[in-house]
């Protein structure tokens, strides 16, 4: 079956782009086979993915969840970043 990928963050320069068509395999395929299948076909992505959560629509979903054809799936990769120096206080909002 057929999905397309939202890569977000790291995951558009090493995929190449904003989407990409991946082909999962198998007779009812689940998120995680979509992530090996990822993860075979772009093997820069695969240390990231462990930490990625993925969405379908406006809802995280679990990586036991079935796909369907033509499912459109973002990857989200941690944010991180910032400082350790805390901002300076300000007036209370």
């Amino acid at each position: 079956m057929q999905i397309l990928v939202e890569c977000y963050g790291v995951f558009e320069s090493l995929c190449g782009g904003a989407e990409l068509r991946l082909d999962v395999a198998g007779d009812s395929p689940d998120v995680a086979a979509a992530l090996d299948a990822l993860a075979a076909r772009v093997p820069a992505a695969e240390p990231h993915l462990a930490r990625t959560a993925v969405a379908r629509g406006d809802a995280l979903i679990a990586r036991e969840d079935a796909l369907q054809a033509g499912d459109r799936l973002a990857l989200i990769p941690p944010v991180s970043g910032g400082s350790a120096t805390p901002w300076p206080a300000g007036p209370a909002l």
